[in-house]
């Protein structure tokens, strides 16, 4: 059975005569412990299926489905209580914009804990303390007494690292990720997670427009248009022989292929117009 697995999901927002089809029929079968990256443009759907699985939809939109299912649990009927941040939870793209300016790191991840579990103040102290080294922060006591704005991008997003981890957490949903942090940095945060996926027996969705970050991190990519999923299976087979057009334009637009003067091309050249009945995702 697979860990998670999704069927004809469909995300309509909006009751008036244009709605948006944010997602439209996607299929998508995940094993435990597999980093299973979902690749596409912006507007494509990733976000919008990811958030699906953690019932973070906007008020105004519909959801159905054949099957959305996570470790056997219909999310249809879901007590989300116990799945969002105990069960699954997300690492924003934007880790400043996560993280409460007025609050230091020791007070934000003890509400975190105290919260998804039944430690007393000294054990999550010390729960704390273990866990922001488990992602790679030296001295923690004093990364703990900071604020937000006194900590790098990569040391924020290791500290949101830890919360998940903290609550418990065992799908997690890196959604553009790496996308704030240099190229060093981004290298560290997926060898990070790659770590963490073999220590805490993680099963990760890597969301990402950047086909170059999946080659050696994912394990298996679903690649999105227009709220569709046109393409999947094993990374190297998707690079080696991608099969379809936009897959192929969005490898072509890989910078670094290129001699300078050349003209790199864009996924959104073979993307064309978005399918009949509705708008697509903004």
């Amino acid at each position: 059975m697979a860990y998670v697995h999704v069927e004809n999901l469909r995300v309509r927002i909006g009751t008036g005569s244009s709605p948006i089809h944010a997602v439209r029929g996607v299929t998508l079968k995940i094993d435990r412990g597999e980093i299973h990256g979902l690749a596409g443009e912006s507007g494509s759907g990733k976000s919008m299926t990811c958030l699906t699985l953690l019932g973070l939809v906007p008020q105004t939109a519909e959801v159905a489905a054949d099957r959305l299912e996570f470790d056997g649990i219909d999310l249809l009927r879901a007590d989300w209580r116990t799945i969002r941040g105990a069960r699954i939870a997300m690492i924003p793209q934007d880790p400043a914009a996560a993280l409460n300016p007025v609050y230091r790191i020791r007070y934000q991840m003890d509400r975190v804990l105290g919260a998804h579990t039944r430690l007393r103040r000294r054990e999550r102290v010390a729960r704390a303390i273990r866990l922001l080294e488990d992602v790679g922060l030296p001295d923690p006591q004093r990364v703990m007494a900071l604020y937000p704005h006194q900590m790098s991008g990569g040391m924020q997003q290791r500290a949101l690292i830890a919360m998940a981890l903290g609550a418990g957490a065992d799908l997690l949903i890196a959604d553009e990720a790496t996308t704030a942090l240099d190229v060093t940095v981004q290298a560290q945060l997926l060898s990070l997670l790659s770590a963490l996926r073999a220590r805490y027996g993680l099963t990760i969705i890597f969301i990402t427009h950047d086909l170059a970050l999946l080659s050696n991190f994912c394990d298996r990519t679903s690649v999105m248009q227009h709220g569709r999923i046109v393409e999947h299976g094993a990374v190297d087979a998707l690079f080696r022989t991608p099969r379809h057009p936009y897959t192929r334009a969005l490898l072509a637009a890989i910078p670094g292929q290129y001699s300078r003067g050349m003209r790199i091309p864009t996924g959104a050249e073979a993307a064309g117009p978005g399918p009949a009945g509705g708008t697509d995702a903004a």
